[in-house]
């Protein structure tokens, strides 16, 4: 797992097996995108759909894991249970789930004219972090702008009502999609607070 991300060469390597594995051998592939597995290798597997968890589900689950504030982690890991629980593991960190929760905040409550005036915490933060949240809050904004409900941030709906808008939604696109490219640069050593201020400066002008 991901299946999906097997190199050519690897999939190719493996077609042999697939066809005449050895006895009583399985192989299960797992992905999330199965349609991106070569057609040669689709035609010697059997498919089982497996679909996620409800969102209700979910967060009964993460409760019965004894998270605290499961809608927030849940919110916050794109609806993904165990994402969920890998954030709210990660509760002394600066990347914590209640850090997480306030950079969003902070991102649609602040005023523009305020911008430099951001907790200090969020100096900690690791830039793929940074990036994750900024392009989530992002779309969930370009979401309520067309006048839908937030998907994921829910928790937050009092600030993400449907028909709110970015000042410039073009711009917002711009930076979005830069956001996506700088994931590949994610865990390089670049200057982090260089990095957030360049990208908070770019939200509030948006």
């Amino acid at each position: 797992w991901p299946a999906d991300e097997m190199p050519v060469e690897a999939s190719n390597a493996l077609l042999k097996t697939l066809e005449e594995p050895g006895h009583r051998l399985h192989f299960i592939l797992v992905s999330a995108h199965p349609e991106r597995l070569l057609p040669t290798v689709r035609s010697r597997v059997r498919l089982f759909e497996a679909p996620g968890a409800t969102r209700e589900e979910a967060r009964q689950w993460l409760q019965s894991q004894d998270v605290d504030d499961a809608d927030a982690a849940l919110g916050l890991a794109t609806g993904a249970p165990l994402k969920a629980q890998s954030i709210a593991s990660e509760s002394d960190s600066a990347d914590s789930v209640s850090v997480r929760d306030a950079f969003v905040r902070w991102l649609l409550e602040t005023a523009p004219s305020k911008m430099l005036e951001r907790p200090a915490g969020f100096d900690k933060m690791r830039l793929g972090v940074i990036l994750q949240l900024i392009i989530l809050t992002g779309f969930e904004l370009l979401r309520c702008a067309e006048g839908a409900l937030p998907v994921h941030l829910t928790h937050l709906s009092p600030l993400l009502q449907p028909g709110r808008r970015a000042r410039d939604s073009a711009q917002l696109h711009h930076l979005l999609r830069d956001c996506l490219q700088m994931m590949v640069h994610a865990e390089h050593p670049l200057n982090l607070r260089m990095q957030l201020d360049q990208l908070s400066q770019r939200w509030f002008e948006a």
